[in-house]
């Protein structure tokens, strides 16, 4: 008997490769959101900044932003459309995911990721980052 082994595939390889752009910004641990307001638009903030840093990213065309929310939904089971485009999820790495198509977003789509992020900071390095700095007692 002949029998042939490899890997299992992977589930999610589509939404992998439709997430490639992201990739970067999803894999650095001190990224905590990730913002597309409009295609190519890219608003990233990460741990101890007070704003968000603007990237341009050319790749992620209305189409793409589209491509994202059907991976996502597919990944889900869930559904994007026309007429049902507004879709929450969790992606399967524990990221929370919304991405609104139009007609919800007129501009050619939006995505906003929020990445879980879990630090232990000691009450010195609250103090430090300046978060203690309006608290009263």
């Amino acid at each position: 008997m002949n029998v042939a082994v490899g890997r299992a595939p992977n589930p999610y390889h589509f939404l992998d490769r439709a997430l490639v752009p992201l990739k970067p910004f999803l894999e650095d641990p001190r990224v905590v959101e990730i913002s597309i307001n409009k295609p190519g638009h890219v608003y990233v903030e990460r741990l101890g900044s007070d704003h968000m840093e603007h990237h341009e990213i050319h790749e992620l065309t209305a189409a793409e932003i589209q491509n994202i929310g059907e991976r996502v939904a597919g990944a889900t089971s869930q559904f994007i459309s026309h007429s049902k485009p507004i879709l929450s999820a969790a992606l399967p790495t524990g990221e929370r995911i919304q991405v609104v198509l139009p007609p919800a977003a007129p501009e050619g789509g939006s995505i906003s990721i929020r990445k879980q992020v879990v630090n232990n900071f000691s009450l010195e390095e609250y103090r430090d980052s300046g978060s203690l700095d309006r608290v009263s007692v």
